[in-house]
């Protein structure tokens, strides 16, 4: 009899043994259901992005093309200001709203001339001034659109450009022109101790 009673608490504690089994392997194929829909949401929602993103660079690229023709672009709505951007030797075209923050300027700006730089708005008398705010910029729209201009020109100054003026401020150095200065004052540092 006690043989009979063994064996029975062996096979219950078989049987225990296998059901904790069998529930841990049913948490297991939850947990691991739970992880392949998360990767699926996850995955479908990487698309959407990239999908997303593609049509965005691709709507840059649209714009950058354009640009690159260096013509103005078509008369869509008379109520866009057509600004000519210049950077030293490259002029583009862009076309703005007359009501544009200097901010949204900025990123416009920013989208053609991937630089830091300085914007200035060249008035009737071709004086350069500096644009700083959305002020600033009002009154160069206000002023683009009293004298009937064609274009808005704005001159962009690479930051950090220096330039020599009445007053003796320091010019802007070019490539060759630290040459010619150490040949003017007699070579390099070295020369100095001889």
């Amino acid at each position: 009899r006690l043989h009979i009673l063994s064996d029975f608490e062996s096979e219950r504690k078989q049987r225990e043994h296998l059901i904790k089994q069998l529930e841990a392997e049913q948490k297991l194929r939850q947990s691991l259901q739970k992880a392949v829909s998360t990767k699926e949401e996850l995955r479908l929602k990487a698309e959407e992005e990239i999908e997303r993103l593609n049509q965005d660079i691709q709507e840059m690229m649209d714009e950058i093309d354009r640009l690159k023709t260096f013509e103005p672009p078509e008369k869509m709505d008379e109520n866009r200001v057509a600004v000519k951007l210049f950077l030293e030797e490259d002029i583009r075209f862009l076309e703005l709203d007359p009501d544009v923050s200097y901010e949204e300027l900025i990123i416009a700006v920013g989208k053609v001339f991937i630089e830091t730089y300085v914007i200035k708005f060249e008035d009737e008398d071709k004086h350069h001034i500096t644009l700083k705010t959305s002020e600033d910029l009002k009154i160069a729209v206000r002023q683009y659109e009293k004298n009937e201009s064609q274009y808005l020109k704005l001159i962009l100054e690479k930051a950090g450009a220096k330039k020599t003026t009445m007053f003796g401020f320091k010019k802007k150095k070019r490539i060759g022109d630290e040459d010619n200065e150490q040949k003017k004052s007699g070579g390099s540092m070295f020369s100095m101790f001889r």
